[in-house]
């Protein structure tokens, strides 16, 4: 056989093809235009293509309530303040003393003047619930301010600036509309007239042992006093004391004897009056009921007995 022939060579590489055409454009994306939570807590999302899509409530129940916070440090201590320690009428000036021992000249108020219980003098304001009244001997009478008309309850002291309080002076408390309780210490020797007029509010009050006068219409209309005792030491009860006093139901007398008989027998058919039965002593000094005095056989009218409230009662101490 023959012998194989020799390998042909390889051929050339072809070039590259030419590039192809660009593709066309893809369609705009969709983005969020904009979010927002309805009040029923739905979050509504709208599309750059106005589109709306709506992914349903997404609000959490209510949580519970946070724990207390701590305690914040105490704050730096204040400075003290400076109240009013007493006012009073010099010279007719106000002069105010504050606490802080300084002292303040208002000008020129004027003075008070005094009753016709006690002499005139100046006032004095303690607080603005109280005024004192600097009488002829020396201690003070005594009335209500401005600021006692909102209260229901007033205590008066024995003294004031270290003087002995001892009366209450004319129309010292009266149309205190609010007043239910008034305390009345053992100082006051003479309750002046219409002290209490029209403090219809007004329970029973305690006089002192050392009251010697209950003046004219001290307690007129007083319409919530139940009982009084009149003290040992009163030797004097205005006309029409304890007139409009239509609750009135005991009037007690320590002391029954001494009362002017000229008074109260004129009233009884000459009879003496039994001043030892409380009921009886409240129908004499009010219009609260009708009582007749029953002496022996004879028996007065009531007209005559209810007079004696429109009679001025005198004791004698000798």
């Amino acid at each position: 056989n023959g012998t194989n022939g020799a390998n042909g060579q390889d051929g050339l590489n072809g070039k590259d093809g030419a590039d192809g055409a660009d593709g066309k454009d893809g369609k705009e994306g969709v983005g969020i235009k904009s979010v927002t939570l309805s009040t029923d807590g739905e979050l509504i999302i709208t599309l750059s293509d106005n589109s709306v899509t709506n992914l349903g409530n997404i609000k959490g129940e209510k949580g519970d309530k946070g724990d207390k916070g701590d305690t914040g440090a105490d704050g730096k201590e204040g400075t003290d303040g400076r109240g009013i320690a007493s006012m009073e009428i010099v010279n007719g000036e106000l002069i105010v003393t504050y606490t802080d021992n300084t002292t303040q000249n208002l000008g020129s108020v004027g003075t008070g003047s005094g009753s016709d219980s006690g002499s005139g003098g100046s006032d004095v304001i303690s607080d603005g619930i109280l005024i004192y009244t600097l009488l002829d001997d020396g201690t003070y009478g005594v009335k209500a301010g401005n600021g006692a008309k909102y209260l229901s309850s007033i205590n008066i002291p024995d003294t004031f600036n270290m003087i002995p309080v001892t009366q209450i002076v004319e129309n010292g408390f009266s149309n205190l509309f609010n007043l239910k309780e008034i305390i009345i210490p053992e100082s006051i020797s003479s309750i002046g007239e219409y002290a209490f007029y029209n403090c219809y509010m007004l329970s029973s009050p305690i006089l002192p042992e050392t009251l010697t006068r209950i003046n004219a219409y001290a307690f007129y209309n007083c319409g919530f006093v139940k009982e009084i005792t009149i003290p040992s030491n009163t030797i004097f009860i205005g006309k029409y004391a304890f007139y409009g006093c239509n609750s009135l139901e005991n009037v007690t007398f320590v002391n029954t004897t001494g009362w002017d008989k000229r008074v109260l027998e004129k009233y009884s058919n000459g009879k003496p009056l039994d001043l030892t039965d409380p009921a009886k002593n409240a129908g004499y000094l009010t219009t609260a009921q009708d009582v007749k005095i029953v002496s022996g056989t004879l028996a007065t009218t009531v007209y005559e007995v209810r007079e004696l409230y429109a009679m001025a009662w005198n004791r004698n101490v000798s």
